[in-house]
């Protein structure tokens, strides 16, 4: 079993001056494979024969998807969805709210929001098919229009007896969760407000609902769908076929960063977009961001089990590309260790600050690159790309 080194944080021009002279630049055709796992037989010779196929790994890989990956994930979001149930659930029995009250309040959202900054990155199966992903994070939403939906049901007379009095999805999940109990509007603030045991029901219509959703993608995955996906079989055309619809989403999620969480923001000028900022009441934007860098990247490494590296190492030969991968991931994590104690709200109004994002966003977007030519190209896997770069 192998383990995930920790991360260093570096800067962006040390890790790619190592990636460059460690590995050839990595813009060369030419590479120079590693050496073949073998085994001496006492005599001279070499034994190939313990070596996996392409086809075993792949299969290999499609087990550690489901059972070290995906469930893991998800599993998690539905205990910390429970945990966020309890805790309103709790604190909305009370008469009179405390700052205490609202701080516990604040803290199981954070919690479920980090699991849920994991799990949202594999957005393909039962968690996609009927729009729950959307339903627990309804994004990109303008802070403004978040708020004014929220206000907007939050009318006399609403009991929320019967669940939400509309079918908007941004009405529905996290963000309008957040907006409750972070805002710090004095008329609608939590503790502030004249209305909050409305308030209060109206959150534990939100907690209570993505208990639900959570405990129907788990059930799913448990059952029939994470056995064809683990099969190649169903929906699925093959093993093969199986990794590259994964694959697809892992993509599509790294350039939903770059695109929705960094640049929408940073804008073209100061002072950017605040309005436009993932979590633009709680202020965690930073820190989604580096919990989906750190999901996908276990994710390529299969969590501590056989993952795409071992794929590159043990079928391919390219322990190189696989190197060159990892110094690109540290590329990214060191540039958001240059921001991690400050918020995306303040950064994209400073010129200095916008300097960083930049570093940010190129380093996932060479990332991306190594990945869609160097891996793709070595591994046959063609995920399809849903982006409008070429490719």
């Amino acid at each position: 079993m192998k383990t995930i080194n920790t991360l260093i944080p570096t800067t962006i021009a040390v890790v790619l001056s190592l990636l460059l002279s460690g590995c050839g630049g990595g813009g060369s055709d030419e590479k120079t494979p590693t050496t073949s796992p073998t085994t001496d037989q006492g005599n001279g010779s070499t034994d190939n024969s313990s070596k996996l196929t392409e086809t075993q790994a792949l299969e290999k890989i499609t087990s550690v998807l489901v059972d070290d990956v995906i469930l893991p994930s998800y599993q998690l979001m539905l205990t910390e969805s429970e945990a966020l149930q309890n805790t309103t659930s709790e604190v909305c029995m009370k008469s009179e709210f405390t700052e205490a009250d609202l701080t516990n309040l604040q803290t199981a959202w954070n919690k479920t929001n980090s699991a849920w900054q994991v799990a949202r990155t594999i957005k393909f199966g039962p968690i996609s098919d009927t729009y729950i992903y959307s339903q627990i994070q309804y994004m990109p939403i303008e802070a403004t229009k978040i708020a004014n939906d929220v206000e907007s049901i939050l009318t006399e007379g609403e009991t929320f007896e019967n669940g939400f009095p509309s079918s908007k999805h941004q009405l529905q999940g996290l963000p309008a969760f957040e907006y409750v109990v972070f805002n710090q509007d004095e008329a609608n603030a939590f503790l502030s407000s004249q209305n909050q045991g409305q308030r209060c029901a109206y959150l534990n219509v939100i907690a209570n609902n993505t208990v639900t959703l959570m405990d129907e993608v788990v059930t799913k995955w448990q059952g029939e769908y994470g056995e064809q996906f683990k099969a190649g079989t169903g929906s699925f055309s093959g093993h093969k076929g199986a990794i590259e619809k994964y694959l697809t989403f892992w993509f599509e999620y790294l350039e939903l960063i770059n695109d929705e969480k960094i640049k929408t923001p940073l804008g073209e000028i100061l002072p950017g977009n605040p309005e436009r900022l993932e979590s633009a009441f709680a202020h965690v934007s930073v820190k989604n961001i580096q919990t989906n860098i750190t999901a996908l990247e276990q994710q390529f490494n299969g969590a501590t089990e056989f993952g795409f590296d071992d794929l590159l190492v043990e079928v391919h030969d390219r322990e190189d590309v696989k190197d060159e991968i990892s110094l690109h991931f540290k590329a990214v994590h060191a540039a958001l260790g240059l921001i991690e104690n400050e918020t995306l709200a303040n950064l994209i109004t400073t010129e200095t600050g916008r300097v960083k994002l930049n570093e940010v966003s190129t380093s996932i977007s060479e990332l991306r690159a190594i990945m869609a030519s160097d891996f793709v190209q070595v591994t046959d896997l063609a995920p399809g790309f849903n982006t409008n770069d070429g490719d």
